[in-house]
């Protein structure tokens, strides 16, 4: 992805210069990198979030409950005991499981089906 500026920045950093930014991954895959501030339960498998930079809005996590360790999130009222973890700065369910906070932020911009299709792609962490 980097390869090009990763070459470049070995080339200076060789030569004693001055590096050049490279920019996280995340934004040019449409992701983005800010903290789930507020949430709460709103349905069987709804969240009101809010984030660091303002954003905000309701998500349905159903889509994204089919595999491994969010199963058990089927279950509503287990769904219901997700609480925010303010150091990890998403929502923690009693199973450990979570979801990225990009992975939400981009869920409440673009939506669940476009969140879950940039994690399948393998271009995000789930």
């Amino acid at each position: 992805m980097h390869e090009a500026e990763l070459l470049e920045n070995w080339r200076l950093a060789r030569a004693g210069e001055t590096l050049l930014p490279i920019p996280p991954l995340a934004y040019e895959y449409g992701l983005y990198l800010e903290e789930v501030v507020y949430a709460k339960v709103t349905g069987p498998y709804s969240l009101w979030l809010v984030f660091s930079d303002g954003i905000h809005g309701e998500i349905d996590l159903e889509p994204a409950l089919d595999r491994g360790v969010f199963l058990p999130l089927r279950d509503p009222e287990f769904f219901a005991k997700g609480k925010l973890d303010h150091e990890a700065g998403t929502v923690v369910w009693p199973n450990e499981a979570d979801f990225a906070p990009e992975f939400l932020y981009t869920a409440v911009k673009d939506g669940v089906d476009h969140a879950l299709s940039l994690v399948r792609n393998g271009t995000a962490a789930e």
